[in-house]
């Protein structure tokens, strides 16, 4: 085990309060501080967000790098792709006794959630439907709910996947067919005499 001289814990707290300093001065809103001995940093992307939160130590920077975590608070079904303990474990190879690291790994962080931005959105399925195209088939919906009561529909059967056939008074029959795309539940209707 290291013993630290006086001098030398005066110099990491230097090194600490000027780093400390430079990190509020470039990441302002995103850098939250209680005290100079843990400061935490919100890393923000497109689509992720992430917590570099640090713990200041007398054997920081000379000897060892801060304690550290990462978290993921991204709340979307893109968090399964960020990877934690490679995140942290490549911080931790980042590490040069004697110099500041934290800037850095803020850097390679950015650099990585923004990777994974580039990666979904290169394998994000587009919305192909404009949003006027919603009230459009509300507003069809709408409509097959007047022609039903229009016809006197004895029973209507919509289930997924399937084609039924529906009996009217009129002897007329509805046809519904009832399929996904991209998610979404599309109507045909079709009348035959």
């Amino acid at each position: 085990m290291v013993i630290l001289t006086p001098e030398e814990k005066e110099e990491n707290r230097e090194e600490q309060l000027n780093e400390h300093e430079l990190l509020l001065s470039m990441f302002d809103s995103a850098v939250t501080s209680n005290d100079r001995s843990v400061i935490t940093i919100t890393i923000k992307s497109k689509y992720f967000v992430l917590i570099l939160r640090c713990l200041y130590h007398e054997m920081y920077p000379s000897h060892e790098a801060p304690i550290f975590t990462i978290i993921d608070l991204t709340k979307s079904a893109s968090s399964h792709f960020v990877d934690i303990a490679l995140l942290e474990n490549e911080c931790s190879k980042m590490y040069t006794h004697g110099e500041a690291i934290i800037y850095n790994w803020v850097v390679f962080i950015s650099d990585y959630i923004e990777s994974l931005d580039s990666f979904v959105d290169e394998n994000s399925i587009p919305d192909e439907r404009e949003d006027t195209e919603n009230d459009i088939i509300i507003a069809d919906m709408e409509q097959l709910q007047i022609l039903e009561d229009h016809f006197n529909a004895n029973e209507t059967i919509v289930d997924n996947l399937d084609l039924h056939e529906c009996d009217y008074e009129d002897k007329n029959i509805l046809h519904w067919c009832n399929s996904f795309q991209n998610g979404r539940v599309i109507f045909k209707l079709t009348f035959v005499k």
